[in-house]
């Protein structure tokens, strides 16, 4: 206290403002820097989950031109069957070929964003749409692995002819039901959200 001693008061107050006012004037600078770390790092995950979405929506586009013939062609056959004899059962059955193909779609950029951390500083709305897509194409891939493993299991190959095309039926009508809502998810979230990218 000394060096106070033969101070104004006034020059004591000031100097404790200033000192005051020099912390303070760092504490907001460095929040603002964290701020603006923070929208660049929310933007750059956004545009690179934009890419994401446009290209996993023309996975699923190819996907469903591909469904919808292929359960066109299964409805003839299910038709077919209606009160079918033995003999025309096995007619249907030489002519039937079933090949499907399901789309891989990517999520790299949605657990990039993630990890990072940068979907904390991306609005609400924003984040809810996406984890809701992301949510769907997990359910989608899980469809998918799971036709495969039954494609794969030689209960497939034992069942009778009417079985597998009903169970074909089922599994194809599924994944278009599932395509059809990720088309959809897609083109809103890139219809609201696709301006706010930077350029």
């Amino acid at each position: 206290m000394p060096r106070f001693k033969n101070l104004p008061f006034s020059k004591i107050l000031v100097e404790i403002f200033s000192v005051v006012f020099a912390v303070l004037l760092a504490l907001w600078v460095n929040e603002w820097r964290s701020v603006l770390e923070h929208r660049d790092l929310a933007g750059t995950a956004l545009e690179h989950l934009l890419a994401e979405v446009r290209h996993n929506q023309a996975e699923i586009n190819e996907s469903l031109e591909g469904h919808r013939k292929m359960l066109d062609t299964l409805n003839f056959y299910i038709r077919g069957l209606e009160n079918a004899d033995e003999s025309r059962i096995n007619v249907l059955s030489d002519r039937f070929t079933y090949s499907y193909s399901h789309s891989v779609l990517n999520n790299t950029a949605w657990q990039t964003a993630s990890i990072t951390q940068a979907v904390r500083y991306m609005p609400y709305a924003q984040t809810e749409a996406l984890s809701s897509i992301y949510e769907l194409q997990s359910i989608y891939q899980e469809h998918g692995n799971g036709i495969f493993r039954n494609l794969g299991s030689v209960s497939f190959y034992d069942a009778t002819f009417p079985t597998v095309i009903k169970s074909a039926h089922f599994n194809v009508a599924l994944s278009l039901n599932i395509e059809e809502k990720l088309d959809s998810s897609y083109t809103v979230f890139l219809r609201n959200y696709a301006g706010d990218a930077g350029p």
